[in-house]
């Protein structure tokens, strides 16, 4: 399983703590969106990412693996 994923919540969420924790726990943000989508991509250890999925119940959030995606 990669450890990339992209992380985004509802609309109006301010994302800077879970950036912090992102960053705090042994992790690296690597883009922030700011304009499609309210979130953010990041390499994460993968034992942090449910916790993170705790985190931000309340605030919607959305936890994906990044990757490529077809349409065929």
């Amino acid at each position: 399983m990669s450890d990339s994923y992209i992380v985004t919540f509802r609309e109006g969420v301010d994302i800077t703590p879970y950036i912090e924790e992102v960053n705090n726990n042994g992790g690296q943000v690597t883009h922030i969106f700011t304009t499609v989508l309210n979130g953010f991509s990041a390499i994460i250890p993968s034992g942090f990412v449910p916790v993170l999925q705790e985190l931000g119940a309340d605030d919607g959030i959305l936890i994906e693996e990044d990757g490529i995606v077809t349409i065929t």
